[in-house]
């Protein structure tokens, strides 16, 4: 079955959008944490990205899929 992670995407962030004017600290919280996770430190963004993906592909999540994909290829990943 094929997906389409553009339609998805768009999906999430509606979501993500609602979930902002119901809990703006909540969201603001996990965003924090998230940027702090995914800076580069120890191991560069794109690698921790890629791991992202492995994760969610894992736990089956097709946004989070969606998302880190894109993610770590900005960061630098490559096929």
């Amino acid at each position: 079955m094929s997906k389409n992670y553009t339609d998805i995407d768009q999906q999430q962030r509606k979501l993500g959008s609602a979930f902002r004017k119901e809990s703006p600290d909540t969201l603001n919280a996990f965003l924090s944490l998230h940027k702090a996770a995914f800076a580069p430190g120890a191991m560069e963004t794109k690698y921790k990205e890629l791991i992202a993906v492995a994760v969610a592909i894992n736990v089956r999540c097709d946004a989070c899929i969606g998302y880190h994909v894109e993610a770590a290829v900005k960061a630098g990943a490559s096929r």
